[in-house]
């Protein structure tokens, strides 16, 4: 029989199989703490044992926990040769999946009008109080990047979100700022390729300390300079209340990955952009940045791609 850690999982046309701890990595569901830098296990992970941190094109279409309850959904229209023609949004149904921790539907949302408004898509998912990964590229959806802190709407997995992967489609408007604020273990941030607008908003400072992947390139019309407020301070006694504190509560301290290339970015880069000392891929390529490299670049140790070619940069 399958035990408390057993996991069904569903292929196409296949009946459910236990799924074992050995697999759970193939089958998109990984249990285990996050990095130690990044602080710890997640809310969700601890709070339940099948929170999902990847989801990949060859999970499995359906994942269950042992008592037969939808954990993930994985729908990708390369890998399963499969479309949803939902033309208001998921249909209610999803309402009831109170389990669901992961949600893949990857260019297979097909609409004879265009692509639907995200908020069809998000608000019958705003009672899954687990999930923690939307990942919803390559379907044409329209309207702004979700506000999942709206108060109105109530997504009451605000707090359990550690993905939310939104490429490739057409939404518009500025980023929400305050919106991403109780997203608090939010760690994979991608809006790339959209059509969005204004200004990357400084306010995530403040929250989104656990962020690690943080992509918002090719968005042509996104303008304004990169938040200063982004990156812990240097010098000696900030140093020490960063020591004190831990990077990964500071700021955007767990950034590891940075791309914002190929927008409208303005102005110079942040003199304290050094603080960020996981950062390990930085592109900035494609904007308007202006000024010296600042020399506190020689302090990101981990730095393995450095992009900041068509802009007028000079040396530091």
């Amino acid at each position: 029989g399958v035990g408390d850690t057993g996991v069904l999982a569903l292929r196409d046309g296949v009946s459910p199989t236990p799924v074992d701890d050995g697999a759970r990595k193939e089958s998109g569901v990984a249990i285990g703490p996050d990095d130690a830098h990044a602080g710890g296990a997640s809310s969700a992970a601890r709070s339940n044992p099948y929170a999902a941190k990847e989801i990949a094109r060859s999970s499995p279409i359906v994942t269950c926990d042992w008592t037969g309850r939808v954990i993930s959904i994985n729908i990708d229209s390369d890998s399963h040769g499969v479309k949803l023609d939902c033309p208001h949004g998921l249909p209610t149904e999803f309402e009831a999946l109170s389990e669901l921790v992961a949600l893949r539907v990857a260019g297979a949302l097909g609409f004879t009008n265009g692509g639907a408004e995200i908020s069809e898509i998000m608000y019958p998912l705003a009672s899954t109080r687990w999930l923690a990964v939307v990942s919803l590229p390559s379907n044409s959806l329209k309207g702004r990047v979700p506000d999942v802190c709206d108060t109105h709407t109530g997504f009451a997995f605000d707090s359990a979100l550690e993905r939310l992967e939104l490429s490739d489609n057409a939404l518009t408007g500025a980023f929400p700022g305050d919106g991403l604020a109780c997203a608090r273990h939010l760690r994979h941030l991608d809006a790339s390729y959209n059509h969005l607008t204004g200004v990357l908003p400084d306010v995530w400072a403040e929250s989104l300390h656990q962020l690690r992947v943080l992509r918002f390139n090719n968005n042509p019309q996104l303008t304004g300079s990169i938040p200063t407020a982004w990156f812990p301070p240097l010098g000696d006694d900030d140093d020490d209340a960063l020591n004190s504190a831990g990077a990964g509560a500071y700021r955007l301290g767990n950034l590891v990955e940075l791309d914002g290339t190929d927008c409208d970015l303005t102005g110079y880069l942040p003199a304290n952009l050094g603080g960020a000392s996981w950062l390990a891929t930085l592109r900035l390529g494609g904007n308007r940045l202006e000024g010296a490299v600042p020399g506190s670049v020689t302090r990101l140790t981990q730095l393995r791609e450095l992009s900041l070619r068509r802009n007028a940069l000079s040396g530091g």
